[in-house]
This record gives structure tokens, sequence and C-alpha cells, in this order.
């Protein structure tokens, strides 16, 4: 009887065991290579992530480089403009991002277009409208409105400015002699 249950007992271990052999060497090779792989391509998506991390980190300091570039290409008056601009929060309702293309024309038309669609009233220009127009060219892709009409002013330098007047809603162009 202690052989039966010692043959049914070594049966038993026995199947068990055989259940957890792989049947056939060539499924645990590929296994292993599926490993060696997927370990391959995590190294190389971590090294991919490094190299992106840093061309982020050069993009912004060119970024930088080129602010700083455009700034010093400014005449003194602009660039005091563009200080200012810089410190002031952007006006309720101009901060939409939006695309917006002007090849060229008068400034009049983008402050005219950006006060339409900002919600804002439109008003005459103030000062002597020049016989030779200030012309700017804009090409904003998902910029705020208030960043559009920035742009167009800092382009008009001291020859005129775009004025938002916040507590009315209003918009105007002021010409400077």
């Amino acid at each position: 009887m202690n052989q039966i249950k010692f043959a049914v007992s070594l049966l038993v271990v026995s199947a068990t065991l055989a259940g957890c052999q792989t049947r056939n060497p060539k499924v645990a090779e590929d296994q292993k290579s599926r490993l060696s792989e997927t370990v391959t391509l995590q190294q190389q998506l971590l090294s991919t992530a490094d190299a992106i991390e840093r061309n982020s980190q050069l993009l912004a300091e060119a970024s930088n480089t080129r602010v700083a570039v455009e700034k010093a290409q400014l005449s003194p008056a602009q660039q005091v403009k563009m200080d200012k601009a810089a410190n002031t929060k952007e006006p309720y309702g101009m901060t939409a991002k939006i695309s917006f293309v002007w090849e060229a024309g008068p400034i009049q038309e983008v402050a005219r277009q950006m006060a339409i669609r900002s919600g804002y009233e439109y008003m005459q220009p103030e000062g002597s409208v020049p016989a030779i127009p200030v012309m700017v060219k804009i090409n904003a892709r998902e910029q705020s409105i208030a960043s559009i009409l920035r742009d167009a002013g800092l382009q008009a330098g001291s020859r005129a400015d775009i004025v938002v007047d916040e507590a009315r809603r209003k918009v105007l162009v002021r010409f400077f002699d």
C-alpha cells in the first residue's frame, strides 16, 4: 500500500513538474529574445527622452538669445515699448489664442480686426494720420490677441501706438508727429 501511495505521489509530482517545463526550447529562446528587445527599446526610449530634454533646453536658450538680438536691433524708443509691454498684464477679453496672418497693411486695420475679435469697440485714430500709412506685418500662430496688438505696436515704433482701454473696452491707434 505504501508503494502504491509512493508511486501515485511520485506520478502527481512528476506531472506537476512536467507542466512547468518548457515543451519547446525555441519558445524559451523567443521569450529571452523578446525580453532582450524590450530592454533595448527601453534604453533607446530613455536615451531619446534625454536628447529631447537637452534639445528643449537648447531651444529655450536660443529663443532667449533671439529675443535679445531682436531687442538690440530696435531703436531705443522701441526697446522701451518692448520692456513696458513685457511687464503689463493682458487686458480682459484679449487672452484668447488665435492664428492671424497679415502680410502687410496699415496698423489701423490690424487694431480694428483685433478689437472685433475680442469684443472691444474700435475707435477712430488719435493724432494726425500720416499720408503714408504705418505698415505692419503679422504672422501669429496661437498667440493672444493682446500679444498681436503688442507686436503691431512694436513694429510701428515711434510713429504710432495701439491703446487698449480695458475699462471702456475700446481700442484705438494713436499717431505721433
